[in-house]
């Protein structure tokens, strides 16, 4: 009995580990999410493009962190072709999370996924999470629970795509 029930134990781990993993795309998914304005941007409109997705939430204390990290990205490769969507998983009103990037002088596009389509997608562990696509469209780097001491490798990542030209 003891060996079916160690056995049934690994077998729901292993496939819990795998559906993380198998979560986890190669390249950019295809989706449509509303910025706070309202209008629909899809993930069509980046292609040839380095591509950051930054999710992060009003109540995230470690995203707020990251958010100068984000703008300091965008500032310097922006005009090379950066594109960096800040993605709220806020539940609530949209009026509060768009507040927030005002009162957090988030300069650059702000999408809202408040129902997880994007985030489920990506299968992404806590908040904040970084994606970065290069301009291929493949996923570069993943960084679940990203913290702002990542800020050098993801720089790097963005301005590896620029001189690869």
């Amino acid at each position: 009995m003891r060996s079916i029930v160690s056995t049934l134990g690994l077998s729901v781990f292993l496939a819990a580990a795998l559906s993380v993993s198998a979560a986890e795309p190669k390249s950019i998914p295809a989706f449509s999410l509303p910025d706070l304005e309202g209008k629909i941007h899809d993930s069509k409109e980046w292609k040839g493009k380095v591509v950051v997705l930054d999710f992060w939430a009003t109540w995230c204390t470690g995203c707020r962190a990251t958010i100068p990290v984000m703008e300091r990205l965008q500032e310097k490769f922006g005009p090379q072709g950066l594109v960096v969507n800040g993605v709220s998983v806020d539940k609530g009103p949209k009026e509060k999370v768009a507040k927030f990037a005002r009162k957090m002088k988030m300069g650059y596009r702000i999408l809202w996924d408040s129902e997880d389509t994007l985030s489920k997608q990506l299968g992404f562990q806590g908040l904040p999470s970084v994606y970065v696509f290069g301009r291929d469209g493949a996923l570069l780097k993943a960084m679940p629970e990203y913290t702002p001491a990542q800020e050098k490798e993801m720089e790097a990542l963005v301005e590896g795509q620029f001189q690869a030209k």
